[in-house]
């Protein structure tokens, strides 16, 4: 019986060869988007789960008014001492080092780490012992792929690398590189012991409990039941350790304590490193619903193609039911129907997924291939997804077939109800309508893109160069500084002082953090205001040239001056002193000020001094537009402590020669050691590229496909409106109408569903631009225009394609109409 089903599905096939090409295409597309998607769904939700006990490895995950990830250095210990539940814990600290092999200097990541992580995540070993490799002091491990960089084919095991000219360190292990479905890698491990060998015994263990230097604390804990009591018990935990003045700090910064699951950290929303998770999940759920849409515009496609050809099988239909098949024999028959169609586009559609996986990748900024994907998984994904979108495409057809009368089939008089029609209506509208959506949308990123290239950002990007010179001070309880360059190791000054002696450089001005970075946040609180009361600010420290550097725009008091020694924060600060402070007009807002003159002479309270307002400037907006709008909120401190970024303003006219004569100064006090400068401009740049185009490319593919689904749709709709309307055409043309007011006559009765797709098109895509927009500090203002323009291009589109079938049956012989049945 079945076999008589797959007969009668290819010979409906070969009857229909055009009809059953459009309904191939149209599923080959929907599965192609919707197996990519899921794949790099699978492949999301895949990271980390090939650690071994995944589920038992947590990271400790501080929440406070600005989420990230940095945890206080004796959380691990105290939580080790307090809960026996705990089996295993381990901090790490993320740096960047330069590390030379030979004659060869490379930059790259590394990790200061307690040896118990290796326990933690089952780091595999294929060179070295895994219980000494980190005990030792000066000792390095090395992934296989550093191994490679550094020593070719080479076997590394007790080789020296210099560790940022400072010490060497002797290669004591090798392990394997980790999946890329890991939220973090690890090509450099150095141990905490080490890291305390050369920055002082105090890294990495110090005694605040609420100041955030950069680590990272992983626990191991055997059970779920035994994890969920820790959690309990953490806002205790706090309670329990805390000192007065830190619970009152706690609270002005909202803090609490959680675990967060080792398998939901790349997703994480929190800052820090390796973050970038709230992007990731909002760029994922857009993909999906983009794919949603699509596969069921496909299927929807497919059911109304199904539909117009009812009438030509109506008396197979007719037969089949007279020699006693059942209803129920006739959906089967139409849903293997269905389900043949869906296996011909699956047949093309793997080898269209293995060809635009490396486009799709690149899109989504994402690594993985067919061969990172666990094999079950995806076969029964596969699976899943094609039985799916056979069942979805062929139910509505099977059950409208299966209901025909008998009388009615053999008579060949299928009438379309009332229902029938407004059905056929809907599915217009629901696909032209999301296919004007994703057009908007695409239009709308498009704007954003050209916006976010114009948005004033409070200083001038032009002509500005941003060095970073791997510099770092000293930790003090004031600052925290990048461990990546030993203090005083090399002429610093000298540096600065040749940099700003060339001849096209008009001011270097230092800072803290190296831009588009803008350092931490800390609770700020005007003396004035109750104990408890606090703003969370953004603090920067910078030299008295940095303003100027910028040309950021003062609009209340003065820029820092060495002729005002009382500005200066000296290295180790006096609690009984006052420093000055330069704060942004959001800041003077924050603060509640009504006026940025208001502001000057006012004193604030940092984390530990106290600061008095000596200016304001116009906010400004390191990375442009899509600034955090907090960051917004910034306090600028004078230090004229070393600092790790440069900010070189530079004569347009002597570019080339000022950069080539830069490079030759970092040279003489920096041998050996790769320049890491920035044009400021091509990297904001780069940055809107990369946080826009995946969704940019996304809704204009969507869109296309879509729109070209949508279209294949109308034709079906189309055909089947004129073939119904054979007899009413015929006798208009003997009664003396046109050829074309026919045409004009059937086109109206498509554009109707075509308007109301817009009006509902225009509610949707609305939306969508709220809610993508609603991710960036600065976005244009989309006019009525820019709807109106999409919704008379669909239109135009749709009237077109209806007018081909609609002018092809118009022109036929009214005596053939009429003949017609």
């Amino acid at each position: 019986m079945y076999f008589s089903y797959l007969l009668l599905a290819l010979h409906s096939l070969r009857k229909n060869p055009t009809i059953g090409a459009i309904k191939i295409l149209s599923l080959t597309l929907g599965l192609s988007c919707s197996i990519l998607v899921v794949l790099h769904v699978s492949f999301i939700y895949s990271f980390d789960k090939h650690i071994p006990n995944w589920e038992n490895i947590y990271r400790i995950a501080p929440s406070t008014s600005a989420d990230f990830i940095q945890n206080a250095e004796p959380w691990g210990a105290a939580l080790a001492s307090d809960y026996p539940q705990i089996a295993n814990v381990a901090k790490i600290r993320p740096g960047v080092g330069l590390f030379k092999e030979d004659q060869n200097t490379f930059s790259n990541d590394f990790f200061w780490v307690d040896p118990k992580i290796l326990d933690i995540f089952s780091i595999e070993f294929v060179a070295g012992d895994k219980n000494s490799a980190l005990t030792q002091v000066n000792s390095i491990v090395i992934n296989q792929s550093t191994a490679r960089k550094f020593f070719g084919d080479e076997s590394p095991l007790g080789k020296t690398i210099t560790f940022d000219n400072r010490t060497d360190l002797r290669v004591t292990g090798v392990i394997r590189d980790l999946p890329i479905n890991t939220h973090i890698h690890f090509p450099i491990l150095i141990s905490d012991e080490t890291g305390r060998s050369i920055n002082g015994q105090d890294f990495m263990s110090n005694n605040f409990w609420i100041t955030f230097l950069g680590s990272m604390t992983y626990v191991y804990i055997p059970s779920k039941d035994e994890a969920n009591q820790v959690i309990r018990d953490l806002g205790n935990f706090l309670e329990r350790h805390l000192t007065d003045s830190d619970v009152g700090f706690a609270k002005q910064i909202n803090l609490r304590l959680t675990l967060e699951p080792l398998s939901e950290i790349y997703l994480s929303p929190r800052t820090g490193f390796n973050s970038g998770g709230p992007l990731r999940a909002k760029i994922l759920l857009g993909l999906f619903v983009f794919s949603f849409l699509i596969l069921t515009t496909s299927c929807v496609n497919f059911a109304n193609l199904s539909m117009t050809q009812i009438r030509q099988r109506t008396r197979e239909i007719g037969i089949r039911k007279t020699l006693g098949a059942t209803k129920s024999d006739i959906v089967v028959q139409f849903l293997m129907e269905s389900l043949l169609y869906t296996g011909f586009a699956i047949i093309i559609t793997l080898p269209l997924v293995y060809f635009a996986l490396p486009l799709y990748t690149n899109i989504t900024g994402t690594e993985f291939t067919l061969t990172s994907l666990p094999a079950s998984k995806s076969i029964f994904l596969l699976i899943f997804i094609t039985l799916g979108a056979g069942l979805m495409s062929g139910l509505v057809p099977a059950i409208a077939v299966s209901r025909l009368q008998i009388s009615n089939t053999l008579k060949n008089a299928i009438g379309v109800s009332k229902v029938g029609n407004f059905f056929r209506y809907l599915i217009t509208i629901f696909q032209f309508a999301i296919s004007i959506t994703l057009a908007t949308l695409a239009i709308a990123i498009v704007l954003l893109i050209d916006h976010l290239n114009q948005v004033e950002v409070g200083f001038n990007p032009d002509n500005l160069l941003i060095l970073d010179t791997t510099y770092s001070a000293k930790t003090t309880n004031v600052f925290t500084y990048n461990q990546l360059t030993e203090f005083n190791q090399f002429n610093y000054e000298s540096l600065i002082r040749e940099l700003s002696e060339i001849q096209g450089v008009f001011k270097v001005g230092r800072s803290q953090w190296v831009a588009p970075n803008t350092g931490g946040y800390n609770a700020w609180r005007r003396t004035t205001w109750p104990i408890g009361k606090s703003y969370l600010t953004s603090h920067y420290a910078v030299d008295e040239n940095y303003i100027d550097a910028l040309q950021l725009k003062l609009i209340a008091g003065r820029g820092f001056s060495l002729d005002f020694p009382a500005d200066i924060l000296p290295e180790e600060p006096d609690r009984d002193e006052i420093y000055g402070l330069v704060i942004t007009e959001s800041a003077a807002k924050a603060f509640e000020f009504s006026s940025a003159e208001e502001a000057l002479g006012k004193v604030l309270e940092g984390r530990f001094q106290f600061y008095r307002i000596v200016g304001v400037v116009e906010d400004f907006k390191l990375s442009g537009g899509m600034e955090d709008p907090l960051r917004l909120n910034r306090v600028l401190q004078f230090s004229k402590m070393p600092l790790s970024g440069l900010a070189i303003r530079i004569d347009p006219s002597q570019t080339q020669s000022t950069v080539e004569e830069i490079e030759t100064v970092w040279a003489k006090y920096r041998p050996g050691i790769p320049i890491d400068m920035i044009r400021y401009s091509q990297f904001y740049d780069r940055i809107i590229y990369e946080k826009t185009n995946s969704a940019n490319m996304a809704a204009l593919i969507s869109s296309i496909i879509t729109l070209f689904i949508a279209s294949m749709g109308l034709y079906a709709l189309s055909s089947y409106s004129c073939l119904k309307r054979t007899k009413e055409i015929g006798i208009r043309k003997v009664v003396g109408a046109s050829t074309w007011s026919i045409v004009l006559r059937l086109v109206w009765d498509f554009i109707k569903p075509i308007l109301v797709a817009c009006v509902v098109a225009a509610f949707a895509s609305y939306t969508a631009i709220q809610y993508f927009y609603s991710q960036f500090n600065s976005f244009p203002n989309i006019s009525i225009l820019l709807y109106l323009s999409v919704s008379i291009a669909a239109v135009l589109f749709a009237v077109i394609t209806v007018c081909l079938q609609s002018y092809k049956a118009a022109s036929e012989n009214p005596i053939r109409a009429l003949r017609y049945e």
